[in-house]
């Protein structure tokens, strides 16, 4: 074991899996397995919801099938539900 002065920075250098700034322009979406995503739609479920948290936005998503329908209920500036005034 080694004892550290400090606790070294942490490099984040993620770059995102999806154009989720693109999905999440607000426009309802179908993103089909195999073609758009990669692995189970429940597994991409929990991706996009994660990625909706990184963005500070809420989502509607519903499983059809094999495919995933996404849209963005709100802006990522405001934060605000669309249809809100």
């Amino acid at each position: 074991m080694k004892i550290l002065t400090e606790l070294p920075t942490q490099a984040r250098s993620r770059t995102e899996k999806y154009p989720w700034t693109e999905w999440f322009d607000g426009v309802p979406r179908l993103l089909e397995h195999g073609v758009d995503f990669q692995g189970t739609p429940a597994g991409f479920r929990s991706c996009a919801y994660a990625a909706a948290r990184r963005h500070a936005i809420k989502i509607g998503l519903r499983t059809i099938a094999n495919d995933i329908a996404i849209q963005s209920l709100t802006t990522p500036s405001k934060g605000k539900v669309k249809g809100d005034l």
